[in-house]
């Protein structure tokens, strides 16, 4: 079948003298007034078929319109022609919509007759037999007033002329069949149409596209790219998201945050309207007190065990469902955050912090921790834990969950598109039916890698033993694909439990992971090759996976001793890497599930002691942990002036609230790099002090100093990265001026000797790292030597 073509739009204002369309309308004779034309490509029955499509739909063309519902859809009768008429044409149907703001404070409702016309066999004014008419007639309130999302008319006619047969334009071009519209003004000596600036001819113009869009995609078989509303009704939804919306946007003005509380505050509004109306329909209704303030929603369905967010982050969510009376249920995050303060105590009592770790969990296991029978699971946006929903549903009785996939990850890593997925010959329908939504959705379809990741996280849920349903949620993301698994009480029984238990150790989830060097770069297998990735060679396990880092401290008379897990392997024994050997040799990196408990035999610091050990599992980088340990516990160890060691370990202060070493570190980087020229001749002295005094020194014993100025002092390309990094702004100026008066002659070199730099700063010279520098930092460093020079 080949493409169809689509003709330009271009619309022509209506020249003077125009074919008029001649009735009346509510008994009265009607004053049509012509407004613009323009050329379309497809049939009669396409342009009805558009014209259908945007009388259910009034949203398409304007965003502060809710939806229409229809209220009367019905075949044209004697007493619709009394009503409406015009010459040459019949009315053949009649549709009576009311049309619902999205603010419906700002504007009320309005009703509205579509009716559509053919033409009439039976008169000589008749056009030809393809030609199509379609009205929209407001119902006028009594004040005359109509809502602003409304043109100020009477009504708006829709009117299509086939081509033809045989006649050419004025260039010499076959005629096309022609889209006009026309219209009732409101007030009859209103002629704000003629004017192409005018509010009411854009608006007709925006009509005129949307029938001329809608037209050619029904002629070129267009589908709809989502399908929403697949779980909840769309108008149920819609009518109870207004009352949420109003009971909870004043959140948006005390946000705590640093993003968008556009966003986010209305995102959970939805997701938290989706739910509410999902538990209605899936539980049975609850019996209440008759009491005076009892709200519609108090009686729903909701979960028998409660709920859980899983990571609810902002604690939003929780708060939302808190407020609205579903007070069984509760969230949990691995810490508090800014959020959390700003909400009542009410809600602060279901936030809870709560390190949870699923690796710990087997089939043979009881329930999960803090799972119950019948509870629903929520995991909004919850990276790591996504892929963990399922089996921890599938291991506790009657569990259901709804899984909003974000940030793809696997079980223990972040997710790599296995191999061979997209080929197997077992996909369920639901699997099939997803991935031809992904295709005709676009963006890398169901190829891409979150594509890829919502099959692997669907075949997962079926994989536990899950029937798992997709749905697009209506929230402002573009991560709105949602998972919803549902399991009925009590419509579970022993054997299908315990089904669902076996299908957490089908070969599904390791059958699909990939290979230990599958979907790594070129720079990350260079990388492993560096000692310090030594430790994640020997943590390998059989099928390339690297799990969650742990770290398991305990004291014995008030010295600290850690232990580094990576549970990857079934190996028993402790592993040492000489790098990570403090003092004591009280590091051990471990490839075992949990730390083997020595007998008494063995050295003693392999040993418990009381007070009792504590395990936290840490989803960092391996390298960054252990700089954090050096920095908390041995911080003599850590280096002072390089600045490209900090970054990772600030990062990880920041996200566990270790306050006192940015409080340190902060302070003496700013001293370094003042931002005030007396702070900086003062600095500049200082160094001038230091260098006389060794020169005095080397010259007075002739012994040499043992490393060079330079390396004691910081180097600006590292704290440029550091300020660029942890967005410490203030030191910019500085190494940015330091840096420009560095000769590149004397770089130091990372990888090769550089003789001229080596000299240099035996010499007392300073040097720099450009090799630190990404191109926005050259360019600002070009800036700033342009300045300087003029």
């Amino acid at each position: 079948m080949s493409q169809a073509h689509q003709v330009p739009f271009t619309p022509i204002p209506a020249e003077p003298g125009s074919r008029l369309l001649e009735g009346s309308l509510g008994g009265e004779e009607a004053d049509w007034k012509a407004v613009l034309s323009c050329p379309v490509e497809f049939s009669s029955n396409h342009f009805r078929q558009a014209l259908d499509n945007i009388v259910r739909h009034p949203e398409w063309n304007s965003s502060i319109i809710l939806r229409a519902d229809i209220l009367d859809d019905r075949a044209a009768s004697e007493n619709d022609s009394s009503i409406i008429s015009v010459l040459g044409y019949n009315v053949d149907r009649r549709i009576r919509r009311r049309i619902l703001p999205r603010r419906p404070e700002r504007d009320g409702p309005l009703d509205q007759d579509c009716v559509f016309f053919s033409p009439s066999a039976d008169s000589s004014d008749s056009p030809d037999e393809d030609s199509s008419l379609v009205i929209l007639a407001p119902i006028i309130p009594l004040s005359g007033e109509l809502p602003f999302y409304h043109p100020k008319v009477k009504a708006v006619a829709f009117r299509y002329d086939a081509a033809r047969n045989g006649s050419v334009t004025d260039d010499g071009k076959e005629s096309r069949p022609t889209l006009s519209l026309h219209i009732i003004p409101l007030h009859p000596i209103d002629d704000s149409h003629t004017n192409p600036e005018s509010r009411l001819y854009r608006v007709c113009v925006s009509l005129a596209q949307s029938v001329w869009r809608i037209g050619f995609g029904q002629m070129s078989g267009y589908q709809k790219k989502v399908q929403h509303d697949v779980l909840v009704d769309k108008n149920e939804y819609q009518d109870f998201y207004l009352v949420m919306r109003e009971r909870f946007k004043s959140i948006v003005e005390g946000w705590a945050l640093d993003t968008d509380p556009l966003k986010h505050v209305f995102e959970d509004i939805g997701i938290a309207t989706f739910l509410l109306l999902l538990w209605k329909q899936t539980y049975p209704a609850r019996d209440v007190p008759a009491v005076d303030e009892t709200q519609s929603w108090d009686t729903w369905g909701r979960p028998p065990g409660g709920w859980m967010d899983l990571g609810c982050g902002n604690g939003l969510l929780v708060h939302i469902l808190v407020s609205m009376g579903y007070t069984d249920g509760f969230g949990i995050d691995v810490r508090v955050r800014k959020t959390w303060d700003m909400f009542p105590l009410e809600t602060q009592a279901h936030l809870q912090v709560h390190s949870y770790d699923p690796t710990l969990i087997t089939a043979d296991s009881p329930s999960p921790q803090l799972l119950k029978p019948g509870m629903f699971l929520i995991g909004n946006h919850t990276d790591e834990m996504t892929p963990w929903l399922p089996i921890l549903a599938a291991l506790c009785p009657d569990t259901s969950f709804l899984s909003i996939p974000c940030c793809p990850w696997d079980l223990d890593q972040k997710f790599v598109k296995p191999r061979g997925f997209h080929k197997r010959a077992d996909k369920s329908p639901a699997e099939e039916e997803l991935e031809r939504k992904l295709e005709v959705r676009g963006k890398g379809g169901s190829t891409s890698l979150y594509g890829t990741y919502l099959q692997w996280h669907l075949r997962e849920g079926f994989e536990c033993g899950f029937e798992v349903e997709t749905e697009v949620l209506r929230i402002p993301s573009s991560r709105n694909w949602a998972m919803v698994a549902l399991v009925e009480q009590g419509g579970e029984n022993w054997l299908q439990h315990q089904r669902r238990k076996k299908g957490v150790e089908r070969p599904f989830l390791r059958k699909y992971k990939p290979s230990s060097n599958e979907g790594r770069s070129k720079r990350d297998l260079q990388k492993a090759k560096q000692p310090e990735s030594i430790i994640r060679q020997k943590c390998d396990c059989q099928h390339g996976a690297e799990e969650a880092v742990g770290v398991k401290c305990w004291y014995s008379k008030m010295d600290p001793y850690f232990t580094v897990i990576t549970s990857t392997s079934q190996q028993e024994s402790a592993q040492f890497h000489d790098r990570f050997n403090f003092k004591d040799a009280n590091i051990i990196v471990s490839v075992t599930g949990r730390l083997p408990i020595p007998d008494a035999g063995q050295d003693d610091r392999f040993k418990y002691h009381d007070p009792p050990s504590y395990v936290i599992t840490l989803h960092d980088d391996l390298e960054s942990i252990i700089r954090l340990l050096i920095v908390l516990y041995y911080s003599e160890s850590a280096p002072q002036k390089t600045w490209d060691f900090w970054p990772p370990v600030l990062k990880l202060c920041d996200k566990y609230q270790i306050n006192r070493i940015s409080l340190t570190v902060l302070p003496r980087l700013q001293a370094d790099w003042p931002t005030t020229l007396s702070a900086w001749d003062l600095n500049e002295s200082h160094i001038e002090r230091l260098t006389e005094f060794r020169t005095h020194q080397h010259m007075n014993t002739g012994i040499e100093p043992q490393t060079t100025l330079d390396k004691l002092l910081a180097e600006p390309c590292a704290v440029i990265r550091f300020g660029r990094t942890l967005n410490v702004q203030e030191v910019l100026p500085s190494a940015f001026y330091h840096l420009s008066r560095l000769s590149p002659l004397n770089d130091r070199r990372t990888e090769e000797l550089n003789m001229t730099a080596d000299l240099h700063q035996w010499n007392n010279g300073r040097t720099a790292n450009r090799a630190l520098l990404e191109s926005s930092d050259y360019e600002a460093l070009l800036v700033g030597q342009a300045s300087i020079r003029e």
